[in-house]
């Protein structure tokens, strides 16, 4: 479970949150902070230095992204060992593939689209890895999605719930689980509901 800052929040929020994360819930918690485009190398250094594991940059909803300003700051915040949760279409990758394997990326939503499906099988064939999340919101099969990503790279998919779901057509339900279970079989669920987010945000 990755819980966030959302969308607007502050770095004292983003570092009060990461402590209380800790405090409350453990070390099985990690988070994952809202991207703030004015964040400087001495900000993104505080987060990473307050247990904060990663940026998310939606760039599905948020004008302040680009492509290329996401590119810059995430490699400006992977020098200080934060990865970056990609919330977008997929298709509009298409063309950065190279310059992202470079990054340590997520994909979120599993790429959101059918037509994005080929590009996030390619980003996660490159190391990226893909949040098997929002089945409620993807414009596409996410059974045909999770069996695809899964063939291009077995390392790459980890589940989550999505919640509280804002915006989706329906929220997370225990039938997603189900579906990760069918689909992929015991072997390769249990990575995607565990082992790979576990060993990818303690990395």
């Amino acid at each position: 479970i990755v819980p966030w800052a959302a969308g607007g929040s502050t770095d004292q929020m983003a570092r009060v949150l990461a402590a209380a994360v800790e405090s409350a819930l453990g070390p099985r918690f990690v988070v994952v902070a809202a991207a703030d485009p004015a964040r400087d190398d001495a900000a993104l250094a505080a987060l990473a230095a307050s247990g904060v594991r990663g940026l998310r940059f939606n760039l599905y909803r948020d004008p302040a992204w680009t492509i290329g300003t996401m590119l810059d700051h995430a490699r400006r915040a992977a020098a200080h060992g934060l990865h970056a949760e990609i919330y977008t279409d997929a298709a509009g990758l298409a063309p950065h593939v190279e310059a992202l394997a470079r990054l340590r990326i997520v994909i979120d939503h599993l790429g959101l689209t059918e037509a994005g499906l080929p590009v996030t099988c390619d980003l996660a064939r490159a190391g990226a890895k893909v949040k098997a999340t929002g089945f409620g919101r993807v414009r596409l099969d996410p059974a045909a999605a999770l069996e695809a990503i899964a063939k291009a790279a077995p390392d790459a998919l980890m589940a989550g719930t999505d919640l509280p779901s804002t915006r989706a057509d329906r929220p997370f339900a225990d039938a997603d689980i189900a579906l990760i279970e069918h689909v992929l079989g015991p072997a390769l669920a249990r990575a995607v509901l565990h082992d790979t987010a576990a060993a990818f945000y303690r990395a």
